[in-house]
């Protein structure tokens, strides 16, 4: 579900940053600046973030953007069990792991990128 309040971005990667969402028109009340290279294009959207009223996706409708977390996977030697932990840092995740070798943790998975 699109969050208005959320940081944003257009369906095909672009940059965009949401500038009001009260504008008096009941069909396009959000208005943002979409980054196309040199300049930012004014544009009006949906509620939803639609750029046009179909039932199609475009490229240039918002969607609210991920966050991306590290994820660091390890094993525990003795009972074999693992243990899953996000990080908000890549530098956190890979400080964490290099740690948790260094005491003797095997470590499956280190600082892969999830979006969250």
């Amino acid at each position: 579900m699109f969050d208005p309040t959320k940081p944003v971005k257009t369906r095909d990667g672009r940059k965009a940053r949401i500038i009001c969402t009260d504008r008096n028109d009941k069909d396009y009340p959000i208005v943002a600046l979409v980054d196309d290279s040199d300049y930012e294009e004014i544009k009006s959207y949906s509620s939803e973030g639609a750029y046009l009223h179909t039932m199609d996706e475009s490229a240039s409708d918002l969607i609210n953007m991920l966050n991306t977390k590290y994820l660091n996977v390890y094993l525990h030697s003795t009972d074999k069990s693992s243990i899953s932990v996000l990080f908000d840092d890549i530098n956190q995740a890979r400080s964490n792991a290099i740690n948790a070798r260094a005491n003797g943790t095997n470590v499956l998975l280190e600082a892969h990128p999830v979006e969250v």
